[in-house]
């Protein structure tokens, strides 16, 4: 016959049963997502006394489908823009790299941006270039408990990517792609915790560069960034202790319900000669 539970086990399988029942992660559920990468560029040569005399468009855009939390990966790029015109000539290059993903335990995000202008002036013909490489995120979320989430963030120190996280009532969680240390100085990278509420969150990131040529003067830029906000694995998969206590009763309680009983011991007969 299978052994009972003492009242003392008994109870402690009820404790851990309640906690197990009762234990619950934080889970974020995704509302609406927009992700894009994108080049524009125009190239020109004018002449004042005349106008525009040569122009040239380039445009190149990839973006997530709306309702599409899957991983998104795209590159866009213009290469290779030129026009020229009374011995002056102006040209353009650019590209925009996004990679993100929206998983049960966060977001992860990584990017890089360039965009290069030329030109040479001539007579009477004057260059003119103007170039933007952006990627864009948008994520709005539902944070169903109160969680300490994990900001990791690494940006060029050369500016061109922003940060900002917006709370319940649209107030500002975090909006800085730097800390400031006054042994160090500022800290592009860097790791942070952030204790939020239950309640809808709006985190949006861009990372531009821009370039621009006007006659003798040009300008090019490229910029990086990437960022992981996401539940520490402790709060998804770390057990609590009172649940390993219990758990470890348990499995003792069951192992002596399984022990077999020991046979009675007896006493061996008598023989007549013994006798």
């Amino acid at each position: 016959m299978p052994l009972p539970l003492s009242p003392s086990a008994a109870g402690l399988l009820s404790a851990f049963l309640l906690v197990a029942g009762n234990g619950h992660a934080a889970q974020i559920t995704y509302l609406d997502q927009q992700r894009s990468a994108a080049v524009d560029a125009q190239v020109r040569v004018l002449d004042f006394g005349h106008g525009e005399l040569q122009s040239a468009v380039g445009h190149d855009l990839s973006a997530a489908a709306p309702g599409d939390f899957s991983p998104f990966t795209a590159g866009s790029n213009v290469t290779g823009l030129f026009v020229s015109d009374y011995g002056a000539n102006a040209s353009a290059d650019g590209f925009a790299n996004h990679a993100s993903t929206l998983a049960a335990d966060g977001i992860r995000f990584t990017g890089d941006v360039a965009m290069y202008a030329a030109g040479s002036p001539g007579s009477p013909g004057i260059p003119s270039v103007s170039g933007l490489a952006e990627v864009l995120m948008g994520v709005r979320f539902v944070l169903d408990e109160a969680a300490t989430l994990e900001l990791s963030l690494d940006s060029d120190p050369n500016g061109g990517f922003d940060f900002r996280l917006l709370g319940p009532g649209a107030s500002v969680v975090w909006d800085q792609t730097s800390l400031y240390s006054p042994a160090t100085g500022p800290q592009f990278t860097f790791v942070i915790h952030l204790p939020l509420a239950a309640g809808e969150y709006r985190l949006d990131a861009t990372l531009r560069a821009y370039s621009s040529f006007d006659n003798d003067t040009g300008y090019s830029a490229t910029s990086f960034g990437s960022f992981a906000l996401t539940l520490p694995a402790s709060v998804i998969a770390e057990p609590h202790p009172a649940m390993l206590l219990c758990a470890g009763l348990v499995a003792t309680a069951t192992a002596m319900r399984r022990r077999p009983r020991p046979l009675p011991l007896t006493t061996p007969l008598r023989t007549a000669a013994a006798a």
